[in-house]
């Protein structure tokens, strides 16, 4: 909630503070609309390119046997997208999901051992 209402405090002073600053009215409307063309652009850039939140979901062990030979998959593609990778600082295999909206969604993972486990996951990376 904190940053809903940083960004709409940013949004009216970016507009308003050249009309409170400035006496001139010829500069006041251009620094109006030069925040207002500002503001339209920035929410523009936002909405055309959401945020990803990366996470790593889990490793390869004993428990979790797998590596870049294997499947995953997650079972709505809206939420992201998740992909094997290999670690190089911990020499393992790691799942990685990059999330593009909050929620809860089905992780499947093909083992080494041709199996499934298919566990539900959130965007934070809690399987």
């Amino acid at each position: 909630m904190r940053q809903v209402l940083v960004t709409v405090f940013f949004l009216f002073s970016k507009i308003f503070y050249p009309v409170l600053l400035f006496e001139d009215k010829k500069i006041r409307m251009a620094g109006a609309a030069i925040g207002a063309v500002m503001v339209i652009g920035l929410t523009a850039y936002g909405l055309m390119n959401p945020p990803v939140y990366s996470a790593e979901i889990m490793s390869s062990n004993e428990k979790h046997s797998f590596d870049d030979t294997c499947q995953v998959s997650l079972a709505d593609e809206s939420y992201g997208s998740v992909k094997i990778i290999y670690e190089k600082s911990i020499e393992t295999y790691m799942i990685q999901a990059d999330f593009r909206h909050a929620g809860e969604t089905v992780l499947t993972v093909e083992t080494l051992d041709g199996g499934e486990r298919v566990r539900s996951c959130d965007q934070a990376g809690y399987v």
